[in-house]
């Protein structure tokens, strides 16, 4: 098959076309130009240049990772979500003209608030009780946009945990962890440790993306490897990087301890199928 990865330059992006290109016919594109076979410099935020490349070449599936990441410099920046929802506008602008397209669309748990429970996807979608409203809310917008604008293609979203693995960002928790860890021999977690997450591994990301595209999903679907506790996860770096002297140290000033967890049976069940 042939593939198209929008945001190939990017943690997620890079890793799923090395891994897919031994697999099938795979392109990228991002606002970077790379160094790999059939990848492309190209801008989302124009238009032409967008619509250009997609007359150009025919795709049988599309993997959306486009996105103006949130960090603690923008949150509450409007641009965010202006950038992101530009960029949208512009995707749908040419798959309109598309059919018999399978887009795969990477949403984030984001969408939902930032409270304790376990959520699923039939939940309420609530990313103002987020820190992460903005960003949130525009991945939510993704689903919905492309579900009302493009119905002649098939479309799966997929609200992603934090992933990790080799080449993430300085900034994840798990490499702050861990550079905590080597410099200091200590691990700082702010709250009491209890906060829950979900998160994935890059590697096992690979894994289901490959199951994804040979059962042509559709629909809408958390995706995460496990759910797990700052405590937890900062044992398991000690585990890999520490000693008998490390030292897990906790801020209680922080408040935030919410247990939030992701319902992750309804993808796995759906490929069993």
């Amino acid at each position: 098959m042939k593939i198209l990865i929008i945001g190939v330059s990017g943690f997620i992006g890079n890793s799923i076309y090395k891994n897919l290109i031994k697999h099938h016919e795979v392109f990228g594109i991002s606002r970077s130009l790379l160094d790999l076979k059939n990848c492309f410099k190209v801008d989302l935020y124009n238009l032409e240049e967008l619509d250009l490349f997609f007359n150009k070449y025919d795709f049988d599936i599309i993997i959306n990772l486009a996105s103006r990441m949130a960090n603690k410099n923008n949150l509450n920046d409007f641009s965010l979500f202006e950038d992101n929802l530009l960029m949208s506008k512009n995707l749908i602008n040419v798959l309109q003209k598309k059919e018999d397209l399978h887009l795969i669309n990477f949403s984030s748990s984001a969408v939902y608030p930032n409270v304790s429970g376990i959520f699923n996807e039939d939940d309420s979608i609530d990313p103002s009780v987020n820190g992460d409203c903005l960003y949130g809310l525009s991945k939510f917008n993704n689903e919905m946009l492309f579900s009302y604008f493009l119905k002649k293609l098939s479309i799966l979203n997929l609200r992603v945990g934090y992933v990790h693995g080799n080449g993430m960002n300085e900034s994840r928790i798990h490499k702050v962890f861990e550079n905590e860890l080597k410099e200091k021999n200590k691990i700082t977690i702010w709250g009491n440790g209890e906060r829950c997450f979900p998160q994935i591994s890059i590697e096992y990301l690979n894994s289901i993306l490959l199951n994804i595209i040979e059962n042509h999903m559709t629909g809408t679907y958390n995706l995460a490897e496990e759910n797990i506790s700052l405590s937890d996860l900062a044992k398991k770096y000690i585990k890999l990087y520490g000693n008998n002297n490390s030292e897990i140290i906790l801020n209680t000033k922080y408040k935030n301890n919410n247990v939030f967890e992701m319902r992750l049976d309804n993808l796995h069940n759906s490929l069993k199928k």
